[in-house]
């Protein structure tokens, strides 16, 4: 269990405080939240499925210039007015965060495969994850 922490997936931080913005699981939930201090707005948004531990797990968060979405197993776990994620000035973590009481040495699980995708929202409704490699240009 990952009992009440919360284990930071990617974080990047504008001021060494409490300035994030994180992607995370708290309670085994996909979390993508950021701080008024970076700029950008403010959100906290959480989704409701419970990651299955020892299993593998596809999380994804989208940006279309509109709207973020989260999905956790191809699972749409929210969408929300965002335009996406905030250049800051902080060193962009995998794995770890600085701040807001997450877990010092961020997260326990092992990444297969991490890939930032610019100028392309690969998803924008359920899906089913595939275990093939994703091409290099173009949604899935």
């Amino acid at each position: 269990s990952l009992g009440g922490a919360t284990h930071a997936l990617v974080a990047q931080s504008a001021n060494k405080g409490y300035g994030d913005q994180f992607i995370a699981l708290t309670d085994g939930k996909l979390r993508f939240g950021r701080g008024s201090a970076v700029g950008g707005g403010s959100f906290d948004e959480r989704g409701s499925r419970v990651i299955t531990l020892d299993k593998f797990t596809h999380w994804a968060i989208t940006f279309d210039g509109e709207n973020a979405r989260g999905f956790l197993d191809g699972y749409l776990e929210f969408t929300f007015p965002c335009q996406g994620w905030v250049n800051a000035p902080g060193d962009f973590n995998i794995g770890r965060n600085l701040n807001i009481g997450f877990t010092p040495t961020g997260s326990d699980a092992d990444f297969d495969d991490f890939r930032v995708t610019k100028g392309v929202a690969r998803y924008t409704q359920a899906f089913i994850p595939t275990d093939k490699p994703f091409p290099n240009t173009g949604p899935a």
